[in-house]
């Protein structure tokens, strides 16, 4: 384990995901959650899946996880893995922005789920992309129609993400939009002012309507973007 740790160490990133097609016991998947790394492993033996979610439990226990990295070898001192740790820059946010119009913002503070359009008005579907899936916060944005858009202090931190037909969502049934990506939050929206300021993702919001020549970014379906917003 003490060369799989410095390898992922030495070529991954904190948050990065390692895959092991021939995980066995799954050393490499230890190595990868004890550095803050995320791991997918394959493997056609019952017996070493079972095997690998029984030592993924194990090292739970932040006491366990603790003993693990003492004993990983290569390191000067047995508190300079920790303190490698420590020092690593963070994982950046992933934030998607989502549309509603002025009138409806007064209702968000009772809101825990929101909605994405899947398809455009040809029923074709919209190419997301996977970061969609990983994102951590929903930041909501107003304006348009002969306004000027505008960043709200509204967001909300995303539970799960799924991808929903009309039929299955009550009260859109009739909706014009075929399909929906629907988002179920932790609680409800809340407001932090900063957002308003937040000059990244206004950046990211006028390169996007730039590069796809949109000429307005009324209802824009999702924009992903990896940064700390607070």
């Amino acid at each position: 384990m003490s060369v799989l740790t410095r390898i992922i160490l030495a070529s991954t990133k904190p948050g990065a995901w390692i895959l092991d097609p021939f995980a066995g016991s799954s050393t490499t998947g230890i190595a990868a959650n004890l550095t803050n790394r995320r791991f997918l492993g394959i493997d056609m033996e019952t017996e070493f899946l079972e095997i690998s979610k029984n030592r993924k439990l194990e090292i739970e226990d932040v006491s366990i996880a603790n003993l693990y990295k003492q004993k990983i070898s290569g390191f000067e001192t047995k508190k300079q893995l920790e303190l490698y740790l420590t020092e690593e820059p963070k994982e950046k946010e992933k934030v998607v922005l989502g549309y509603i119009r002025s009138k409806d913002l007064d209702k968000l503070g009772k809101q825990k789920t929101f909605y994405f359009h899947s398809t455009d008005k040809q029923d074709n579907l919209i190419g997301f992309p996977y970061d969609l899936y990983n994102a951590n916060k929903v930041v909501i944005y107003s304006g348009g129609r002969a306004k000027p858009f505008y960043l709200t202090s509204f967001f909300g931190e995303i539970k799960s993400i799924q991808h929903k037909h009309k039929s299955k969502i009550k009260g859109k049934e009739n909706s014009a939009t075929e399909y929906y990506f629907e988002i179920q939050l932790k609680d409800t929206f809340k407001q932090d002012f900063r957002i308003e300021n937040n000059k990244q993702i206004k950046k990211w919001m006028l390169d996007y309507k730039k590069e796809y020549e949109r000429t307005q970014i009324d209802y824009l379906p999702i924009l992903t973007l990896s940064e700390n917003i607070f």
